[in-house]
């Protein structure tokens, strides 16, 4: 058992678990998990208006986006949405 271990997690190799660790985007996907949550609970009370949401949504999605617009890789790609290709009207 200590043999499979150590080919698991030998291969990494320090150097490996740091660059993994930069490839995940933990604050994104925390940031964006907390957005969400409290859309969704927001929503669920619309027709009688929940300020305390609507203010953690405020002051959590504005800092979230702003990461992932920095991060070379992010979680939550913003910037797709922005250079996406447009139809023609017709």
């Amino acid at each position: 058992m200590r043999g499979r271990i150590r080919v698991l997690f030998g291969r990494i190799g320090l150097g490996g678990r740091a660059r993994l660790a930069a490839r995940i985007d933990l604050p994104g996907m925390l940031g964006f998990a907390v957005s969400m949550t409290v859309l969704v609970v927001f929503l669920t009370d619309l027709p009688h208006i929940a300020w305390i949401p609507l203010l953690v949504l405020a002051a959590a999605a504005p800092p979230t986006v702003a990461w992932e617009l920095r991060r070379p890789a992010p979680s939550s790609d913003f910037r797709r949405p922005a250079h996406a290709p447009t139809e023609p009207r017709k």
